[in-house]
């Protein structure tokens, strides 16, 4: 069965990523129905949309590991008792592995609590007994401590070893190895069979083509469907479209400027015209403050500034430059158009933060979502070094991501992105 839109609106279950039916295959879970796969489908998938779990490669991977991290979709708990989890965790032993993806020791209970608004110390089995803030963290960790470019990359290695051991490249075993492969390796023979993930291109006869794409952006603009990396057209030329939180798409038809005709009436459009905030304070070079040596800046060569906009229109987040963008490099240029202007790389720089503006985190669950968009176009980079949870990202280093030195906080980049373009 296909599941349609309505509209907007969609409903539950409206985007199907998977079925309850591939769920059981890749689990090989014995009673789907006493437990509950249809419950964990209804969890899990809008969570991990609004995480950014929506490729093939994505979805397979997370699938598998939460597949052997609950005993192939059993327990939302680690079996044992008290003298058990005292065993390993000690007086910590209230602690112990909860959720899709197992969360323990007290320092993990910590941060979900501050993260899901939770109090989990003092009630840490709510993360056994509700699917839905399991799958909340679950995605949220995934996120966190960086999976998806790994999965994207079909390095499930390292993606396993990240989510067992919190380190992409293993130095010691991983816990589960053969049951995690073997589930993935069922995961990527079902899933896109059957009821297609909502990323797969459509398919001939009566399913619904708006359940079978989703749409990305190039460094330019242009938009493609995420699986098959073909470009797609629309036919009303000229309109600005753009999505809301869920990633619906619509055309600003607000009245004002370029004419169009469709099949069935003239409407008119116009391209947004909200303006970046006044920010032109004066450098103040010999100053211990950052901000004050480099204040904020919104002056982007036009490419640049169409993909800020963009950004701020598609996310929940704000964009800036700033004066000598970044500090020592500012000043070099970046490019030189056919009138004579100069560009500069702060001209052709940006950070990416949370909405309130410089300085408010963006949230490692957008953030990601952000650098995969921006790391996984299927067109060459046009960008010449990303920046984002403490890795640098270029041609230099094959865009594999090389580590700041521990200790370098300011380079560390943990609560923003950074983008330098050509």
């Amino acid at each position: 069965m296909t599941t349609t839109r309505d509209g907007p609106g969609g409903g539950v279950g409206a985007a199907e990523l998977f079925t309850v039916e591939q769920l059981a295959e890749i689990s090989q879970n014995q009673d789907p129905v006493a437990n509950d796969l249809a419950g964990d489908r209804v969890a899990l998938v809008p969570e991990m949309i609004k995480g950014g779990i929506a490729t093939k490669n994505q979805i397979t991977a997370f699938l598998a590991n939460i597949c052997q991290e609950t005993d192939h979709l059993n327990t939302l708990e680690e079996y044992g008792d008290e003298d058990y989890y005292r065993s390993f965790l000690g007086d910590e032993w209230m602690y112990h592995g909860r959720g899709y993806i197992m969360n323990t020791w007290l320092e993990g209970y910590q941060r979900l609590s501050s993260v899901l608004g939770v109090d989990l110390l003092s009630n840490p089995d709510l993360l056994a007994r509700d699917k839905d803030l399991a799958a909340k963290a679950a995605v949220w960790y995934w996120n966190d401590v960086g999976c998806g470019p790994y999965a994207e990359q079909e390095d499930f290695e390292a993606v396993c070893s990240l989510i067992n051991r919190g380190e992409a490249m293993p130095l010691g075993p991983i816990n589960g190895w053969e049951e995690r492969l073997a589930a993935y390796e069922r995961a990527k023979s079902v899933i896109g069979t059957g009821t297609e993930p909502v990323t797969e291109p459509a398919r001939e006869g009566s399913e619904s083509v708006a359940d079978r794409i989703t749409l990305r952006y190039d460094q330019q603009g242009w938009a493609y469907d995420t699986a098959s990396g073909l470009p797609v057209k629309s036919n009303t030329a000229e309109l600005v479209h753009k999505t809301n939180k869920d990633g619906w798409l619509w055309a600003d038809v607000a009245t004002g400027a370029t004419t169009v005709e469709t099949t069935t009436e003239t409407i008119t459009t116009t391209v947004s015209t909200w303006s970046w905030p006044e920010a032109w304070d004066e450098p103040w070079p010999g100053s211990e403050i950052y901000q004050e040596r480099h204040p904020t800046r919104y002056v982007w060569r036009p490419d640049v500034e169409k993909q800020a906009r963009w950004l701020v229109d598609t996310f929940n987040v704000s964009c800036n430059s700033y004066y000598e963008h970044p500090e020592g490099r500012g000043f070099e240029v970046a490019s030189t158009d056919d009138d004579g202007t100069v560009w500069y790389i702060e001209n052709t720089s940006l950070d990416v933060w949370g909405p309130a503006g410089r300085n408010d985190p963006i949230g490692s669950t957008v953030g990601w979502q952000i650098f995969n968009l921006l790391m996984n176009d299927p067109n060459p980079p046009n960008v010449r070094w990303i920046i984002w949870q403490r890795n640098q990202y270029g041609e230099w280093n094959g865009w594999q991501g090389e580590p700041f030195e521990p200790g370098n906080e300011f380079m560390a980049h943990e609560d923003h992105i950074h983008v330098t373009y050509w």
